[in-house]
């Protein structure tokens, strides 16, 4: 081998000898277990032998040292060669040859405002939509291509999430609305205060003026609702031809309820619009708000889920507004009952869909006044939650007048109820073909697997949705399939919940026998408002 000079550490290519160890002294050895005096020999030996430790200590220090340089030489090529390979990688990485059209798919899966808030529907909101952070800002941010190809989709802009406090971004709401091009618009409007600023109504005017696109809006105005509604009004009535789907929160009940005159007419006139979300509002709802009601064919009224009793929403309303809904299929009220006056006939033909949630706070005399004038003869899907102490015995009456057409059942009750409370309402709808159980008791899993044709609950059942379930129940939810299979009726449909107590080997010989197993249901709750 040659001794060439290495050019990055400047040394040979040889590697230099290390020093060895210096041989064992006896008189070293034997000192070192006392503590006497060493003879003026065995001193001049000892120093003699750290003058040569001390040396070779110097050549192996110079050594770690040359390493080191080697080191460092050898990380910086290392790091320069994979900088390098990074940007080789890039350019023959597949997404370079990803099509358009499946980038922008996979764009649109990626709206970050989905993940911020659910409103009451379960439906994601987003109050601005206007962050750079966000996509579709940062999906432009990252290259030419993707910045032309987001500039190029208008419907990745056509979500608008504006907060009255965000008039700073008035630039970049007109930038966004530019980018949505002619696309139908959705709009969150908040405002947390009853005065607007002239910067604040300049936001509102710009948003205002693109009103002939919106298609869903939801209105959150937390504080003067009704000045807020007069300053928006002028600015939208009768300019909403797309609009589909109306949402509002009317929080009056932090303000001693609406005033007497209240009224809300800037979506009277609405042609399309067929789906309304009303929140909170608690009394003459028909009066405060004029909508095309003749038109609306879903409706859903909500209060607060998980308020504390201090902001209880007591609800006066007679619900008139049903029946001035001729068209609607779909109903969902889960607003407290406390009408002190008798509720008039509400005989609404129209419904296959109707959802009610019975609150705690609820009168029961009002409950009873309500389903007793309550009339749905084409109701094929009713959905129950029960907070009450007792069964209402309303609710059994409501279902002997409505069994005949009754085939899904969504069922709630508080955990309170005993299990022969509960069996006794459910024995009144024999008619049921799909039935969803909330929190089922191990003792009414072991009733509904009961085949005997005696004491047969559900004959016809051929769908059930089992939620909230304990995870020791998977023998006793295995039981009731396996007994169900085996009727004249067979099942032929399951959901559970995705933290089932399940593993994949039983859903498969459930899907080998027949059996459609779903567990793409995230939510209880959403699911049953999603009437």
């Amino acid at each position: 081998m040659s001794n060439s000079t290495c050019v990055s550490c400047k040394g040979t290519g040889i590697t230099p000898p290390l020093p060895t160890l210096p041989p064992p002294n006896t008189t070293v050895l034997d000192l070192l277990q006392t503590n006497d005096v060493p003879s003026a020999a065995a001193e001049r030996l000892i120093r003699d032998t750290l003058t040569d430790i001390n040396g070779r200590i110097e050549v192996l220090d110079d050594e770690i040292s040359r390493l080191e340089e080697r080191m460092r030489v050898i990380q910086q090529q290392k790091d320069q060669l994979v900088q390098l390979s990074s940007g080789h990688k890039a350019i023959v990485h597949p997404l370079r040859g990803i099509p358009e059209e499946v980038l922008l798919h996979i764009f649109r899966c990626c709206d970050s405002y989905a993940r911020d808030v659910m409103d009451l529907t379960g439906t994601p909101i987003c109050y601005d939509s206007l962050q750079q952070t966000r996509s579709p800002w940062n999906l432009g941010q990252v290259c030419r291509r993707w910045r032309m190809v987001v500039l190029s989709c208008s419907s990745l802009w056509s979500y608008v999430g504006v907060s009255m406090s965000s008039c700073e971004k008035l630039s970049r709401l007109a930038l966004q609305l530019e980018r949505s091009g002619s696309h139908p618009l959705t709009v969150a409007l908040q405002a947390k205060k009853n005065v607007f600023t002239p910067a604040e109504k300049q936001l509102l005017d710009i948003l205002c003026s693109h009103s002939n696109r919106w298609k869903t809006l939801r209105i959150h105005f937390h504080h003067g609702i009704m000045h807020n509604f007069q300053v928006i009004s002028p600015m939208i009535k009768g300019r909403l031809p797309v609009l589909c789907q109306l949402s509002l929160v009317l929080d009056f009940q932090s303000q001693n309820d609406a005033p007497e005159d209240a009224v809300i007419d800037a979506f009277e006139i609405a042609p399309q619009l067929c789906d309304v979300v009303i929140a909170k509002c608690t009394n003459r709802l028909a009066r405060i708000l004029r909508l095309p009601w003749h038109q609306i064919t879903r409706y859903r009224g909500f209060t607060n889920r998980g308020s504390s009793s201090h902001r209880v929403v007591i609800v006066n309303d007679d619900c008139q507004f049903l029946v001035q809904m001729p068209s609607v299929r779909a109903i969902y009220e889960s607003r407290p009952i406390n009408r002190v006056a008798a509720f008039p006939q509400l005989h609404l033909p129209s419904v296959h869909t109707f959802g009610i949630a019975i609150r705690s706070h609820s009168r029961l005399e009002s409950i009873n006044s309500f389903f007793d004038h309550l009339s749905l003869p084409n109701m094929c899907d009713f959905r129950l939650e029960v907070h009450t102490e007792t069964v209402p015995e309303c609710i059994l009456a409501f279902l002997a007048r409505s069994a005949s057409k009754l085939r899904i059942f969504w069922f709630k009750p508080t955990l309170d109820w005993p299990d022969k409370d509960k069996v006794h309402l459910l024995k009144g709808t024999p008619s049921v073909q799909s039935l969803w159980l909330y929190c089922p008791t191990a003792e009414l899993l072991g009733v509904l697997a009961d085949c005997d044709s005696s004491v047969l609950l559900f004959p016809q059942l051929q769908e059930i949705g089992l939620f909230n379930l304990e995870k020791d129940w998977e023998g006793l939810i295995t039981n009731l399939i396996e007994r169900r299979r085996s009727t004249a009726n067979t099942l032929r449909k399951v959901w559970l919940p995705c933290d089932h107590p399940f593993d994949s080997s039983q859903l498969n010989v459930w899907r080998s026998g027949g059996v459609v197993v779903d567990t793409s249901i995230i939510s209880w709750y959403i699911a049953v408002t999603t009437v």
